[in-house]
């Protein structure tokens, strides 16, 4: 599963009637893995970017998923 289908996953999951959503680790594993998967998927789109190529749509998703999921977890900045 990607990250931003783990994250997906999460916010749907908060959707769901108390008695139906999964554990709080569960819910924990989504989030910590989505983000590494975000981070790593986010570095390796980055590379052509960072060598003067185009932003591809790919990129940009992932970048704004990866921030919604730090912010929404006390995560502002990577050194948070």
């Amino acid at each position: 599963m990607t990250g931003q289908a783990m994250w997906n996953a999460y916010r749907e999951a908060l959707r769901l009637p108390e008695e139906r959503r999964p554990t709080k680790a569960e819910m924990a594993k989504l989030v910590s893995e989505g983000r590494r998967a975000l981070e790593s998927g986010v570095a390796r789109l980055r590379k052509p970017v960072d060598e003067g190529g185009e932003v591809p749509y790919s990129l940009a998703v992932a970048s704004l998923a990866l921030g919604a999921n730090l912010s929404s977890h006390g995560r502002r900045n990577k050194s948070g």
